[in-house]
């Protein structure tokens, strides 16, 4: 047991935990989003075009073809975590959705930066220890 703590056993049990918190709320943020995607369509369909007609969650848009489909699912998971659609600002449905998936990307990037230094961690060290270590004869 001592071995697998000194060869570096400590990163698993960190990295794992931390990989799945960022995988689940990636999901999670995915599933806000087309949430929020089927509520704009179903709810403010002339804002849902204005955007232009982004789809989620295994449904597609009629009429739009594939790459400005793409183009406006990017626009709005982008725009939306930075700012409050107008069409959402008096809608608590719409805000909940908003709050949970800005929550759940903070996570993400939180977890993201987190597991990059915890990976480079080991590289580092050794590289500190080997800039340490004294001059053989």
């Amino acid at each position: 047991m001592i071995a697998f703590w000194r060869e570096g056993g400590y990163l698993l049990v960190i990295l794992v935990p931390v990989f799945v918190a960022v995988f689940v709320s990636c999901a999670f943020a995915l599933m806000c989003l087309g949430r929020l995607v089927r509520l704009e369509r179903e709810k403010y369909p002339d804002a849902w075009e204005r955007d232009g007609r982004p789809s989620f969650s295994g449904w597609r848009s009629t009429g739009a073809g594939r790459w400005s489909t793409v183009f406006a699912n990017w626009h709005v998971s982008m725009a939306w975590l930075f700012r409050t659609p107008e069409w959402a600002e008096n809608d608590e449905q719409a805000l909940q959705l908003l709050r949970r998936m800005r929550l759940a990307v903070t996570v993400v990037w939180i977890g993201s930066f987190v597991i990059a230094i915890l990976a480079a961690l080991p590289f580092v060290l050794a590289f500190l220890a080997m800039t340490r270590a004294s001059p053989g004869p």
